[in-house]
């Protein structure tokens, strides 16, 4: 079995299967590279017109793990400098090789889930199984008030689960801005406890930092217009914000937005990634809001408008899920994240075959894989494309 320790240097031992789903989903790309060591029986290299396969034989499993790399992203090795991956930890096998080096342009895919009600949690526990299935990575956003009935489940779901990223979605849902359809912004005096004790609290039980926030409902621009709430997030040490997720005038679906920093509002160490795509829950009308003034004409996005709500998984992934997933490779975006949410999904399709259906498209696809806090990392060191 492979193992990439955090400086970059490379060895095979015997790890478990969660440990290896903890070097996958830590880094945006895998490795390239060709190893003799202890327990690796061979590695062979497949070269294609697509891209390259590394096969490792693991000796003590008796199997063969495959590594899949598109051929644009493979450069030449350079053994003497190290790697953009981030860090795991290092431990001793006894027996290391350098990695390649490889830069990557890739489109990274980001599964996410606002996290926001009581009924979320039976479709968390789907979900995680299918995350695993897949070694999919995955930011869960949680309303902190949920922990007050249901801490115990969730930390056992997610914390320290080396695929899942916590991060914010406020104390209690409250709106921080006004919204034609769905309601005005909260109090300005709740905004401590809607994002700083929110944070805390998220901190305090899963045991790790923080570091996003994605405000509930969200809205065209983001949070430009919110400039106390960009203040106290800052002050409270987030460092990205994921509330692009309108397209104008609060139509759908959200366009396929580039990251961008807060630095016209005075913050420019704060982020924003953008998801995309439909409100999942409207587009099955799961809000039994009715019909809405949501589409524009023409779209800018004709083939994710459907004629009327979805009414399967298969439907709602041709629909929404693989036009922006195509999209965002076809025009080299960073990033591509769609709109979820756990109770909406579990009450539309409990077995999550919608998420089987998009995890194997975007591995069909050779897509990056990630979580918000990767992106930030390669948006902070400047790897991005954006």
């Amino acid at each position: 079995m492979v193992r990439v320790h955090g400086d970059g240097s490379v060895d095979c031992s015997r790890v478990t299967r969660r440990e290896m789903i903890a070097k996958s989903a830590r880094g945006a790309v895998v490795l390239a590279f060709t190893a003799s060591c202890k327990s690796a029986e061979s590695v062979q290299r497949h070269s294609s017109r697509n891209g390259f396969k590394i096969g490792v034989r693991d000796r003590s499993l008796g199997k063969t793990n495959n590594i899949h790399l598109r051929r644009k992203d493979v450069q030449k090795v350079l053994p003497d400098k190290p790697t953009s991956l981030s860090q795991t930890r290092n431990r001793d096998a006894g027996c290391t090789a350098k990695p390649a080096s490889v830069h990557t342009t890739l489109t990274m895919y980001i599964a996410a889930y606002d996290t926001e009600r009581p009924a979320c949690l039976a479709g968390v526990r789907r979900i995680v199984q299918v995350h695993e299935k897949f070694e999919m990575p995955a930011t869960f956003f949680i309303v902190a008030r949920l922990l007050e009935d249901q801490q115990n489940e969730y930390v056992a779901l997610l914390r320290d689960h080396p695929l899942f990223e916590i991060a914010c979605h406020s104390y209690s849902h409250m709106l921080l801005v006004d919204t034609p359809r769905f309601g005005k912004a909260g109090l300005r005096d709740r905004l401590p406890q809607e994002l700083v004790v929110s944070k805390q609290m998220l901190e305090d039980a899963f045991g790790g930092e923080v570091a996003g926030f994605r405000p509930p409902v969200c809205a065209p621009n983001g949070l430009a217009t919110a400039t106390e709430a960009l203040g106290i997030l800052a002050a409270a040490g987030y460092r990205y914000v994921s509330s692009v997720a309108w397209g104008p005038d609060f139509s759908m679906p959200a366009p396929l937005a580039r990251p961008f920093t807060y630095t016209a509002q005075g913050f420019p160490n704060l982020w924003e990634i953008p998801p995309c795509g439909w409100h999942e829950n409207l587009l099955k009308g799961n809000n039994r809001t009715g019909p809405l003034l949501l589409c524009l004409f023409p779209s800018p996005v004709p083939e994710a408008v459907p004629k009327d709500y979805v009414k399967t998984p298969d439907e709602e992934f041709a629909v929404n899920n693989s036009p922006f997933i195509d999209r965002a490779i076809k025009e080299d975006m960073p990033h591509v994240s769609l709109i979820w949410h756990p109770w909406s999904l579990h009450q539309f399709d409990p077995g999550m075959r919608m998420l089987e259906l998009t995890f194997s498209y975007v591995r069909e696809r050779s897509l990056a894989v990630g979580t918000f806090a990767t992106m930030l990392a390669q948006l902070a060191n400047g790897q991005s494309n954006s």
